[in-house]
Parts: C-alpha cells; sequence; structure tokens
C-alpha cells in the first residue's frame, strides 16, 4: 500500500516555504521580462496615440488640398419660399424674389361609376387619352373589368406610364399628369359606344405654370425647378410670397475656406496637446511622461512646427504665400488661431491667391503627416519594432517558465530527501536517547 508522506512531516523541515523563498529569487528575470514588456505596452499605446492624432491632422489637411475654396455659393434669405444651387459659371450677384404662383400637375376625375354595373364595366370598346400635346394613346376597354383593372391598363401602357398616373378614388377614375405646367392638360376623347361617361372629367386640380419675379421681371416656367433664369444657377421654389420679396444672394463660398482652415487648426491643436503631454517632465518631480526624451515624438513634433512656418513652394501671389496673411497665428505654446476677418479681407481680394496657397499648404502637411502615421510611416514602424520586441520577450518567457518549473521540481526533490534524511537521523537519536537512559547506572 502506497504510503502518504508532506514535506517537512517528519523532521519539522518546512520544505513549502524554503522552495516558495528560493523561487522568488530565481523567478526575478521573469519579473524582469514583465517589467520590460508592461514598458513596451505603454509606450504602444502612447505612439497610437500620437499616430490617431497625426491621422486627423492628415484628414484636415486632405480638405485644405482639395480647394474648391473659390466656388460660388447661393443662398435665399427665406429657405422656405425656395432653394438655390450653383455652378461654376454662376456670376455673382444680389437679387429679389417673389413667387406669385408654384407649377402644379393637373388632376382629372370622373364621375361615380361611369359605364359600369354593380362595378363592372359593361362594354368593350376603347377610349383616348392624351396629356398636353403629346400624341393621344388608345386605350381598350374589356367588358367585366372593374375601374381598377382599367387604372392599371392605363398604368402599365408603355406610352401613358411617363405621362399619367391613374387611380380610383370613391368609385372615379382619377387621372394625375405627371408633369406640372398649364400647357399639360389632360383630355379623354374618342370613346366608343358605351364608354362615352369617360370623357365627362372634372377638374380636381388645375394645371398651372410656376409665376415669380426676379428684381421686379415676371418669369413664367412650367416647373418649380428653374435652371435658366440666371446663367449657372438653379432655383428650386417650394412656397409663395406673393405681396414680399426675399434676397437671393449668389456669393463665393468664403465659408468653405474659413471652416477648413478651423478643421486643420483644431486637429493641429489636439495634436499638439498630445505631444506636449507625452513628452511633459514634471517640473516639481524632475519626472518624465511615457515619452520623454523619445527620438519619434521629437521628429514629429520638429516636422509639425517647420511645416506652419514654411510657406509653401510654387506660390507667385507675394501677398498670399503663407498661413500668416491668411489669419494663422502661433502661439507660444505652439497652437495656432485664425484672425477670420483677415482671412476674409484676403479672400475677398484675392480669392484664387488664398485658394492656391491653402491647397498648397494642405498638400504638404497631408504629405508630412503621411509620412507620420501611415502604414510604413515613422511611428507605425516604431510600433511595428515594439510589437515585435514583445513577441521575442513572450518567447523568452516561454523557455524561463519552463526552466523555472524543473528548478521548483529539482528544489522539492533535494528538500524531500533531506527532510527524509533529517527525519531518520531524528529518530536514531531518539532511539540512541532511550537506550542510553535504560542503560544500569554505575554505582546504583
Amino acid at each position: 500500500m502506497a504510503s502518504i508522506s508532506s514535506p517537512g512531516l517528519g523532521s519539522g523541515l518546512d520544505v513549502t516555504s524554503l522552495v516558495s523563498q528560493l523561487m522568488a529569487v530565481e523567478r526575478r528575470p521573469l519579473t524582469a521580462l514583465n517589467s520590460r514588456e508592461a514598458a513596451f505596452q505603454a509606450k504602444i499605446s502612447a505612439l497610437g496615440s500620437l499616430r490617431g492624432a497625426l491621422s486627423q491632422v492628415e484628414t484636415a489637411a486632405a480638405k485644405l488640398k482639395a480647394g474648391g475654396f473659390t466656388d460660388f455659393k447661393g443662398s435665399v434669405g427665406d429657405s422656405s419660399v425656395a432653394s438655390v444651387t450653383v455652378s461654376s459659371i454662376a456670376p455673382a450677384g444680389s437679387y429679389s424674389l417673389e413667387v406669385t404662383q408654384l407649377a402644379q400637375a393637373q388632376i382629372v376625375s370622373t364621375g361615380q361609376d361611369p359605364a359600369t354595373t354593380n362595378g363592372l364595366l359593361n362594354t368593350s370598346g376603347s377610349i383616348n387619352i392624351q396629356l398636353g400635346s403629346n400624341t393621344a394613346v388608345t386605350v381598350s376597354v374589356t367588358a367585366g373589368q372593374t375601374l381598377g383593372d382599367l387604372a392599371a391598363t392605363i398604368n402599365a401602357d408603355a406610352n401613358l406610364k411617363t405621362q399619367i398616373k391613374a387611380s380610383v378614388v370613391d368609385r372615379r377614375l382619377v387621372l394625375e399628369s405627371r408633369s406640372t405646367g398649364a400647357a399639360n392638360t389632360i383630355t379623354v376623347s374618342n370613346a366608343t359606344a358605351g364608354l362615352q361617361d369617360f370623357q365627362s372629367t372634372t377638374v380636381a386640380r388645375p394645371a398651372l405654370d410656376a409665376n415669380f419675379k426676379l428684381n421686379g421681371l415676371s418669369i413664367v416656367r412650367s416647373t418649380n425647378t428653374v435652371g435658366d433664369a440666371l446663367t449657372g444657377v438653379t432655383i428650386n421654389l417650394l412656397k409663395t410670397n406673393t405681396g414680399s420679396t426675399t434676397p437671393l444672394t449668389v456669393a463665393r463660398n468664403s465659408g468653405a475656406v474659413k471652416s477648413a482652415l478651423e478643421g486643420f487648426i483644431k486637429a493641429y491643436n489636439e495634436t499638439n496637446t498630445t505631444i506636449r503631454d507625452l513628452g511633459l517632465v514634471n517640473s516639481a518631480t524632475g519626472e518624465g511622461s511615457i515619452l520623454t526624451g523619445d527620438a519619434t515624438l521629437r521628429t514629429a513634433q520638429s516636422q509639425l512646427r517647420a511645416l506652419i512656418g514654411t510657406p509653401p513652394a510654387g506660390l507667385v501671389d507675394p501677398f498670399a504665400n503663407n498661413l500668416s496673411q491668411l489669419g494663422v497665428s502661433v502661439a507660444r505654446d505652439g497652437s495656432l488661431s485664425l484672425d477670420s476677418g483677415k482671412l476674409q479681407t484676403l479672400f475677398d481680394e484675392r480669392p484664387e491667391s488664398v485658394d492656391a496657397l491653402v491647397k498648397a499648404f494642405g498638400a504638404s502637411a497631408q504629405s508630412i503627416t503621411k509620412s507620420l502615421s501611415s502604414e510604413g510611416g515613422l511611428v507605425a514602424s516604431r510600433i511595428e519594432g515594439m510589437s515585435a520586441s514583445i513577441s521575442t520577450l513572450d518567447l523568452r518567457r516561454e523557455a524561463l517558465n519552463r526552466r523555472l518549473e524543473q528548478i521548483e521540481a529539482r528544489y522539492r526533490r533535494q528538500f524531500t530527501a533531506l527532510d527524509s534524511t533529517v527525519s531518520s537521523l531524528q529518530n536514531t537519536s531518539t532511539f540512541l536517547t532511550q537506550q542510553l537512559a535504560n542503560l544500569p547506572k554505575i554505582g546504583g
């Protein structure tokens, strides 16, 4: 029968504690590996924050590079009356707009239950349906059909379905023009015997043209979307404002360049703050941050600062070749700010030069930030290098753990053997003590 043993039980030797203390010493290299990995992970996280901030700058720079800041923008004082879209050929100008009538499509209907008995058409034949000056279309009618069947036939007709929409409302056949304008009226004619009821239609909604005035000049169009009243401008009429006017303005979209620059400045300032915090040194304790003194961090900071201070190459207008002329200034902490008034003044005077400057700067900024943050860039490569170092540490940790297992097993064997030896010696000592005690006393 196998015996049950416990290290130290026989001798009183605390084998478990001894092994534990010895293994704590043996594990010091493992603790050092874990500390190194934690340091790598912290730096990877910090560099990830830097990379994310730089990517935001790159995105904002791409919007600057895209340009288009000399394009015109249309606006209407009362946006419920009309909206406008403009193309690149639109001229600047201001107009007064008065809408006296909106264009609408005609709707006509028959009387209830035309040429029907108990809801079914009682006669076969045909009717002609015509929209405006288009060619009349002959529609076949079959006895026994419902009005819904006839509406479906009209809607399926290859010619009519693009001109007229048919439906049945309260037992009436309803025809609605798909085109607005006074000329687009609906006519039902040439009904064969027994189908004349379809020719007796009632106008439920009249066909109307759009009537409006620009700077007092009366204009009539068949639709509410007018693209030929002002060059390069499409006006979408939405509501009448008879008796009053609302301004319609076409001007350069100066707000676009301001918005794009503000977006870049916001991203740049956030990155500037990230860089400062990652490399900050506590003045009271002298303790550094995660990336204090880091070469990658310093490179990113210096390249961004150089970007702001270096005029883009290839600009020909000396009055618009650097960011300060746009109203961009640099504070002592490296952050940027924008003087909107200065930007607007320069844009009003030299819109094409401002557009060229912003695009050139955006291209430079995008190139620099991309070289730092993109795959294969400086920051990304540094992160990849640290990740590779962590992988190496993992391999070393696995090997060290295997070695520690072997060491601990050896220690346990050795101390177990020692425990057994000590226990045996103790038993021998006890036996000898007992035997000596039993010897006859001399002179007793």
